[in-house]
């Protein structure tokens, strides 16, 4: 978790995570969910808003995947482009 949380920390160097609110959740099969969200960033004295989907994954300890609801798992975040497009905001892509 160190490392990821080191990760978070560079990427958001000099952005302020205004708002954060999830929009839907939907579950595209009994171990993995997405989670569509809004964030509002302020990069530059400039506010930018994004739509984002984040695939989340139900898993163990030991990373493997379980089934929503049983007792030991926890959700995990999928590596996604939340990251990158929280990176390149000044883009308009």
């Amino acid at each position: 978790m160190g490392k990821e949380a080191g990760r978070v920390r560079k990427i958001f160097d000099q952005k302020n995570l205004k708002t954060f609110e999830i929009l839907s959740v939907e579950h595209q099969s009994p171990a993995i969910a997405e989670v569509k969200v809004k964030v509002c960033v302020l990069f530059n004295k400039i506010e930018y808003t994004k739509e984002i989907i984040l695939r989340m994954l139900y898993q163990n300890e030991q990373r493997e995947n379980m089934v929503y609801g049983q007792s030991g798992g926890v959700w995990r975040y999928m590596d996604s482009f939340f990251f990158h497009k929280i990176e390149m905001l000044d883009w308009d892509y």
